[in-house]
């Protein structure tokens, strides 16, 4: 049995007894949150500061937003960047904001992340929002552009999105899917039906690229960025819960001219639990086995306790 089963089983196995017996709990939240989402700030001491400082005094002036999520490349490959990002962000008026890594969010000369590695799961009115952060950027001065994991990471998102197969899922990095060194194992168990990801919102490129039906059956949304080239755009999420759906609506904003745009713009509705079809692949059939065997075994042994992120 491979580390990534056991590494995944406990977590896994409960969601299947629970679905199964019919008593998976949903967390509904208690009513509309809303999210704003940006990407690629790359804040330096100087000019390159303008652009986020720009976004932040927009939004704090909307003030709509309880929650803010920087799809990397807050930084700009020095740890100089600490200061004013701190600073920044300490500005912003909301309950918390999250950031994952991109592959700018290191220094240059040493290699080390600029901001700790974070990666986590959330529930968000039924949604469970998935953040994923890349672990390299600068190696002997060489960039890693593409998303890059280690093991235990990568072990952790795969229990992320077996636990929550059966609820809608939104996950969040810096890079597109297809740039992520563990894409090939991850899409070809999305492809099987082992597990499913509802839309996958990434920064990185720099602009808008919106895909509303990949082959992997999920919605790629890459958001435009807060940039050198004057770009001061980002999304908002609206999430509201409707007994057992959540709606949830995406709308974009320039925050230099402090206006909302009429592109992108969506709607979507997704109900908080949903339910398997009928037959699965080969992978999904034999990662549920293995989930429920290894439980077993671990509750004979007396327990295994993943280890949980805050």
């Amino acid at each position: 049995m491979s580390s990534k089963t056991i590494a995944v089983a406990v977590v896994a196995a409960c969601a299947v007894i629970a679905a199964l017996a019919g008593i998976f709990l949903i967390n509904r939240g208690g009513g509309m949150q809303v999210w704003w989402v940006f990407s690629d700030p790359h804040v330096f001491p100087g000019g390159e500061e303008r652009y986020l400082r720009t976004a932040v005094e927009d939004v704090n002036k909307l003030g709509i937003a309880d929650y803010a999520i920087c799809l990397g490349d807050l930084a700009n490959n020095s740890d100089r960047c600490f200061e004013p990002i701190t600073s920044i962000m300490g500005n912003l008026k909301v309950k918390r904001w999250y950031y994952i890594l991109g592959n700018h969010d290191f220094d240059y000369n040493t290699g080390e992340p600029i901001l700790p590695l974070s990666y986590r799961g959330i529930d968000v009115a039924g949604i469970r929002f998935v953040m994923i952060s890349s672990e390299k950027g600068w190696e002997n001065r060489t960039n890693y552009a593409g998303g890059w994991m280690g093991g235990e990471q990568f072990d952790w998102l795969w229990g992320e999105l077996i636990t929550y197969r059966n609820r809608p899922v939104f996950l969040f990095s810096h890079q597109p899917y297809y740039q992520w060194n563990v894409w090939p194992e991850l899409g070809a168990a999305i492809k099987d039906g082992a597990m499913h990801i509802d839309i996958w919102f990434h920064g990185h490129l720099h602009r808008w690229t919106i895909n509303e039906n990949t082959a992997y059956g999920f919605m790629s949304f890459g958001i435009n960025s807060l940039d050198w080239n004057n770009q001061y755009e980002s999304i908002f999420l609206f999430v509201r819960p409707k007994g057992d759906e959540v709606e949830v609506e995406i709308k974009a904003r320039n925050h230099s001219q402090g206006v909302w745009l009429e592109e992108p713009y969506y709607k979507f509705t997704f109900k908080s639990f949903r339910t398997q079809a009928a037959g699965l692949g080969p992978l999904a059939i034999a990662t549920v086995a293995a989930a429920l065997m290894v439980l077993a075994g671990a509750q004979l042994a007396g327990g295994i306790h993943p280890k949980t992120f805050i």
